[in-house]
């Protein structure tokens, strides 16, 4: 299998580069190209004669837009996608090789979490809620478990995404979701390969919620389903409940007594915001 491995590097993760490319370079098994995309830092100082490097084009959207099509043009069988500020195990790269057998378009893994120093929080991002393997639009059409450090795509899958003109910032929820309602089957490997971060900067994981954040997330939820509407033109009619879902993010009031009482720190990205907006 040909598999790329995609990162950006921005100024905010350089505290954390230097640990991420040593789990780049302690994988286990090497049969892989790693592409990084730089968003605006000097990275002179560091050993990445092995790394293609090229430099950022703009948003999120249109930083993963240059992924994609770098793989399409090279002809890569997979890419996978990896936060700069946050770990691989070093079996990562052998298990996929091992496990992804073609049958599935998209395979998604668990994490673990970690702090700021890298010790263990003793808890699986996903761990064990959920108990399906192969799993649908059905099952992500209102929070996400596929993200930038846990997802894997067949590359032939992308070829004629229609990307949106919205500012989506949730890329990996729109395009798994995206890929799925379009009939690509997805299938949730039930492993751990990866060490997800948890500092103040996260919108998502085991930080407590606040009046502030919730609103981010909201608006994040709410473009993450204006971009569905925009590339997915019947899903609406397809998925009635995404829309009433959508009117009831625009409509109803949140306040920070709601947001205290409501905190559950479930974990997967924006299932707080959904809890929340669903408890009202």
């Amino acid at each position: 299998m040909k598999l790329l491995i995609c990162s950006v590097v921005f100024p905010q993760s350089m505290r954390y580069f230097e640990s991420f490319i040593k789990s780049i370079d302690m994988q286990t098994n090497k049969n892989f190209d790693f592409l990084l995309v730089n968003d605006g830092v000097d990275l002179k100082k560091y050993d990445l004669r092995n790394t293609i490097i090229v430099n950022a084009k703009g948003s999120i959207l249109e930083n993963r837009r240059q992924m994609i099509e770098y793989a399409i043009l090279h002809k890569y069988d997979y890419i996978a996608w990896q936060d700069s500020d946050d770990l691989m195990l070093p079996d990562r790269i052998e298990f996929l090789q091992n496990h992804i057998t073609g049958i599935y378009d998209i395979y998604v893994h668990d994490l673990c979490l970690i702090n700021e120093q890298e010790e263990n929080l003793n808890r699986n991002f996903i761990g064990d809620r959920i108990s399906f393997e192969e799993f649908t639009f059905n099952d992500i059409m209102f929070y996400n478990f596929a993200g930038f450090g846990n997802s894997v795509i067949k590359v032939s899958c992308l070829a004629n995404i229609i990307y949106p003109i919205c500012e989506v910032k949730a890329v990996d929820w729109w395009l798994v979701s995206v890929l799925l309602m379009k009939g690509y089957r997805a299938f949730y490997l039930k492993k751990v390969l990866g060490k997800y971060r948890q500092y103040q900067n996260n919108l998502s994981g085991l930080q407590k919620l606040d009046l502030s954040a919730f609103q981010r997330k909201r608006q994040i939820v709410i473009t993450h389903y204006e971009a569905l509407f925009e590339t997915c033109k019947n899903c609406t009619f397809k998925y009635p409940e995404i829309l009433h879902y959508y009117n009831k993010l625009l409509k109803t009031n949140i306040s920070e007594f709601d947001v205290m009482e409501g905190n559950t720190q479930e974990g997967l990205w924006w299932e707080d915001v959904y809890n929340l907006i669903n408890s009202r």
